[in-house]
């Protein structure tokens, strides 16, 4: 990534693009940097930005330190969205019970 675009990244995730704190998680993930990343992610998710509330959601469930409720909670507003991936990750916690109540019908309807 050039440099630029990574100012330009960085400049609008400060002004409050949602798209750019999205890309600007991304960068951060890819360094390392997981806890700033997941910083990120919430500005995001909460500005409505789908595909970070679904990457937010995953994260907390899949990485330490593991966050269930919150987990749960955007992976469920990403599904209800429209995000395949999220609607995939709340029928495979649907079926096994974890963060949800344990449901095979709705694990069946994601």
């Amino acid at each position: 990534m050039s440099l630029a675009l990574a100012q330009e990244i960085d400049s609008g995730a400060s002004a409050g693009d949602a798209e750019a704190q999205f890309l600007r998680a991304r960068q951060l993930e890819a360094e390392g940097k997981g806890d700033d990343a997941v910083a990120w992610l919430r500005r995001a998710a909460r500005a409505d930005h789908v595909g970070a509330k679904a990457a937010l959601g995953y994260r907390l469930l899949a990485f330490p330190p593991f966050t269930v409720e919150e987990g749960t909670f955007w992976t469920v507003s990403a599904a209800h969205d429209g995000h395949a991936e999220a609607a995939h990750l709340v029928a495979v916690l649907s079926g096994t019970g974890l963060g949800v109540p344990q449901s095979w019908p709705t694990a069946l309807i994601f």
